[in-house]
Formats: C-alpha cells, sequence, structure tokens
C-alpha cells in the first residue's frame, strides 16, 4: 500500500479505534509506523474532523427539518417514507457541513475565510487536538533566517522576520506548516526564559474584519490561553505551550 492509498482510507477514519475489524484500515493505520509524515499528516486530519465535529454539534436542527425534508423530495404514499427521509436528510447534512466547511465571506473581492476571533477559537482548538496526539514540530531551528527559508518553501507566510508574530525578544526554536479552511499558516514555536509558545501565522487578507477581538488581550480556546493581533500583512495567534503559560511575558 502506498502513501497515497493510504491516506485515501484514513481520511475515513473513525476516531477510538472504531475500524479495527477492517482489514484495508489496519494496513493503512500500520503504514504510518514507517512513514513519519503519513504520521504526521493523519493527526492534523484528525484535528480538523474533531474541530469541524464540534462545530457541527453546535448547529440546532430546526424542528421543522423533516417536515421540509420530505415535502421537499415530493415523498409518494406508494415509497417507503424512511427511504425517502434518509437520502434527503444525507443530503441535508451534506450542505450542513458544506456550509460549515465553506464559512467564507467576501469583501473587495478578496475571499474572507473568518473573522481574527474565529481564528483565535480554532487555533486553540486545533492545538489542543495536535497537543493530545503529540505535538511535533517539522523543523527544528536556530533563527528567522531559517524559519523564513522553510516556510518559503512551503509556500506559507512568515510574517514580521524581525520579530515572529510582532513579539520581541524571542528566540525561534522550531516550525511548521499547517492547512487551516484552505489557507496555509506557519506556526512558529519561540521561548524566553523557560516560557515556550507557538505563533500561528496566516495572510491578512482572509481575514474578514469584524473587530471580535481585542487585539493583544489575552483569552482562553479549548482550555489554552491564547492572544490575537494583526498588522497589515498577518495576522497571528499565540497559544501557550501549557495551560497555565503566561503569555503576557512574551508580549
Amino acid at each position: 500500500m502506498n502513501r497515497h492509498e493510504a491516506q485515501l482510507l484514513l481520511t475515513a477514519c473513525h476516531p477510538g479505534g472504531l475500524d479495527a475489524d477492517d482489514p484495508a484500515m489496519r494496513a493503512a493505520l500500520e503504514a504510518m509506523h514507517g512513514d513519519p509524515e503519513l504520521a504526521q499528516w493523519f493527526a492534523e486530519d484528525q484535528a480538523l474532523d474533531a474541530v469541524l465535529a464540534s462545530k457541527l454539534a453546535s448547529v440546532p436542527v430546526p424542528q421543522s427539518l423533516k417536515a421540509d425534508i420530505l415535502a421537499g423530495a415530493h415523498v409518494s404514499r406508494r415509497r417507503s417514507w424512511w427511504r425517502g427521509s434518509l437520502t434527503w436528510m444525507a443530503a441535508a447534512a451534506a450542505f450542513v457541513i458544506i456550509g460549515i466547511v465553506s464559512l467564507q465571506r467576501f469583501q473587495n473581492g478578496v475571499t474572507k475565510v473568518a473573522t481574527l476571533g474565529e481564528y483565535r477559537s480554532d487555533v486553540g482548538a486545533a492545538f489542543a487536538q495536535l497537543n493530545a496526539s503529540g505535538f511535533k514540530p517539522a523543523l527544528g531551528v536556530g533563527s528567522m533566517v531559517e524559519v523564513a527559508k522553510y516556510v518559503s518553501s512551503q509556500g506559507s507566510p512568515l510574517g514580521n522576520p524581525q520579530t515572529p508574530g510582532g513579539l520581541g525578544k524571542v528566540k525561534p526554536v522550531a516550525c511548521r506548516v499547517i492547512e487551516w479552511r484552505g489557507q496555509k499558516v506557519s506556526i512558529i514555536c519561540v521561548g524566553r526564559e523557560g516560557l515556550e509558545a507557538h505563533v500561528f501565522v496566516v495572510d491578512r487578507k482572509v481575514i474578514n474584519d469584524s473587530g471580535d477581538v481585542d487585539l493583544k488581550s489575552v483569552a482562553t480556546a479549548s482550555g489554552y490561553p491564547v492572544v490575537a493581533w494583526e498588522d497589515a500583512g498577518h495576522a497571528y495567534v499565540m497559544v501557550g505551550n501549557t495551560k497555565t503559560t503566561d503569555l503576557t511575558q512574551l508580549l
């Protein structure tokens, strides 16, 4: 089984070992043992699935949904009611998922994928999931020059090359690149005086100007301290390496 075949199977993998009896899925999971890149991709894919699941769980189901679906499908009396309702419920669910995953706005001809507040919330949720599955950087670094070289090779934004994410006297120690809502996001792991944090950098033009965040104010997302800010070209979210990291010492 090659990596592409394994990825196709793993995209349908359920959490909690629910696919343990499926020989093909077991083979795909075993393929990760000798393929660190596949294992990293799978961890990120599972983290994204968890975020989407939490978003879906928060979507209220209209009381009239079943009636609306049946009316729209023009179900006849001769046809088994459950066949028609299941088909249209599946279609309705698909549109709900598409609506959440493709939550985009357009402003001045540019696609806006989220507000800064939504970005901050998603970063907290994604980091919590990545941390739970064993968060690992893609590359250890010792300078912003090395960070710039790596993220550039991945087509991902760097942010301010002098002070990553607008931070002052911090040292970059590692970095990696992930995808979020179809956008490349650079993660720059930084440290200073025993404190560690992770700065998520995305292109500013995809963030909607909603004013829903008090810039540089520390908040909590999925149990982790987070803080967000922007400059002319980028939007940043910093998340503490632990749930008790004092981000005010790094701002």
